[in-house]
């Protein structure tokens, strides 16, 4: 294919959103070899280099560039729209970055109709399978120019962070729950919070709102710990980004931490919507350096990695967006213009138009 092209769909590009920044990081490294357009739903525009955005309104389609593929977010409520596109706007593909909230009756209802799709965590991939799609693996990359790791964890002091959010499946009530009876068993611990809701008490809270990646590295950094608390997550970039910035981690199962969170190997990890669990994972942490270090170690080989006990992890410098085919369990991660070059030629044949 002489000159590839590739829509992106995204609802917003509001700061604070781990999923459009996904999206946006997936356009712009793209973007490197390819004609790259980001159309945007609702809200202000903001540039994303080497991609050409635009407003997309209500997705009227004489507003949308001709282009080979149209991803469009797994969580659209405009299906029935983009399904009426002419096939001159792309090959509709779904990308799946997570419910959005667990159980979320769209998403389903998505996948019961695309059978394209691109999975950003294993567990995805599995889901989508359910569905009956035609799925490969596409997992989010690593920014290891701003997650870096900082001093080994078990010279850190003893300093909690935890993300926050008001959204309930976030769990931010069970962290800050957990984070209670931390404090009620080491009075001398400092806990810190960063995120969208404002946890009060005695948490330090980065006012920065949202924060920038670089506040948000710096503070993972300076944590012997970092909490995550969620219910579910797609994939749960911070986990990962603590573990680059040499945290340990104590971490529900949120399912998408399954990639990267090992239990007893690169975490601790505990079922979601018990705070009492998630706090004794975090005393046990805080507890013992010597732990803390071996599981932090362990993490930050696993992010360097290509992949660990058999599951795919994300790999490149900064985020790449690397191709697995979904039915090798080790295939190696592709660079992002080569990959999705060929990953779009060969599904371009195999397809054509629905």
């Amino acid at each position: 294919m002489a000159s590839l092209s590739v829509t992106f769909l995204t609802p917003h590009q509001r700061l604070g959103s781990g999923g459009v920044y996904a999206i946006e990081q997936f356009a712009h490294h793209l973007a490197a070899e390819a004609r790259v357009t980001l159309a945007v739903g609702k809200g202000g525009l903001r540039k994303v280099p080497g991609v050409e955005v635009l407003r997309a309104g209500m997705l009227d389609e004489d507003v949308l560039p001709d282009a080979d593929a149209i991803l469009v977010p797994a969580d659209t409520r405009r299906f029935d729209l983009v399904d009426t596109f002419s096939r001159r706007k792309g090959i509709p593909v779904l990308l799946f970055q997570g419910y959005g909230a667990p159980g979320n009756p769209a998403v389903s209802a998505n996948l019961d109709q695309f059978d394209r799709v691109l999975a950003a965590a294993t567990w995805l991939l599995d889901e989508a399978r359910q569905h009956g799609c035609r799925v490969e693996h596409v997992p989010c990359g690593l920014d290891r120019s701003t997650f870096y790791a900082g001093r080994p964890a078990a010279d850190r002091t003893p300093r909690v962070a935890i993300m926050t959010s008001s959204v309930d499946w976030k769990g931010t009530a069970d962290g800050m729950r957990a984070l209670e009876i931390v404090r009620h068993a080491l009075p001398d611990v400092e806990l810190r919070a960063f995120g969208k809701h404002d946890p009060g008490g005695d948490v330090d809270f980065l006012a920065s709102s949202p924060a920038t990646h670089q506040q948000i590295a710096e503070l993972m950094r300076d944590s012997a710990v970092f909490v995550c608390s969620s219910w579910e997550e797609g994939f749960g970039m911070p986990g990962l980004e603590a573990l680059a910035c040499g945290a340990a981690l104590a971490t529900t199962d949120t399912k998408g931490s399954r990639d990267y969170a090992v239990d007893g190997e690169t975490a601790l990890v505990s079922p979601p919507r018990r705070p009492e669990a998630l706090a004794a994972t975090v005393v046990r942490l805080l507890r013992d350096p010597s732990l803390r270090g071996r599981l932090a170690a362990s993490g930050q080989r696993l992010v360097q990695s290509a992949s660990g006990r058999g599951q795919r992890q994300p790999s490149g410098s900064p985020l790449r967006f690397g191709q697995y085919f979904a039915e090798h369990d080790r295939y190696p991660p592709l660079s992002v213009p080569g990959a999705y070059r060929q990953w779009c030629c060969r599904r371009a044949c195999c397809w054509g138009a629905r």
